[in-house]
């Protein structure tokens, strides 16, 4: 039994880890780059916004609206500089269920 404990604690350590440094991922690019997105509505009206993925030309934003029931990951893409509203994608999460799955990194 112990010679199985080791490997285990190891192998659910590096999943925390991983985890841990999405989430730090995630908030250190919205501090950098949040600002650069709230003109828009689908960022403006949301409660909370993350930035799941930040290139030069593509961004993935994943939004919570003011109740907190449900949350969107919306697309943007670089035209000649500028940010553009590229796409809708599913959402990530609802109260009443209706999610197709889970976010990384959890929103609370």
């Amino acid at each position: 039994m112990k010679k199985y404990l080791l490997p285990i604690v190891c192998i659910l350590s590096i999943i925390v880890i991983i985890w841990i440094c999405s989430i730090f991922k995630c908030e250190i690019i919205t501090k950098i780059h949040g600002d650069e997105f709230l003109s828009f509505e689908e960022i403006s009206t949301a409660s909370e916004f993350k930035i799941l993925t930040y290139e030069s030309d593509f961004a993935r934003i994943y939004c919570v609206n003011f109740d907190k029931s449900n949350g969107s990951v919306h697309n943007f893409i670089k035209k000649d500089g500028k940010w553009e509203y590229n796409e809708w994608e599913d959402g990530g999460w609802s109260k009443s269920g209706s999610a197709d799955g889970f976010i990384w990194p959890y929103i609370r």
